[in-house]
């Protein structure tokens, strides 16, 4: 690992093992089974856990969740 905090890693599997219950928390009842899919766009959007680094294609990975969440009618 050459950059980075390590406690990142730790963080993010905080992150990973709630974010389906999350998401599931704001999504239509009939759209809930999309919350897997989902799961890895906003998982994605807070940087690689392998890597320890964030980037333009983890702001792209956010991008897409909000998109879908608009697709899903989840704003209104």
């Amino acid at each position: 690992m050459r950059f980075g905090n390590k406690a990142f890693k730790t963080f993010h599997k905080k992150i990973a093992d709630v974010v389906i219950e999350k998401i599931c928390e704001i999504l239509p009842e009939k759209y809930k089974e999309a919350a897997i899919e989902l799961s890895a766009y906003l998982l994605d959007s807070f940087g690689s856990n392998v890597r320890i680094d964030y980037g333009t294609g983890h702001e792209l990975a956010f991008t897409i969740f909000l998109y879908c969440l608009q697709k899903l009618e989840v704003f209104g």
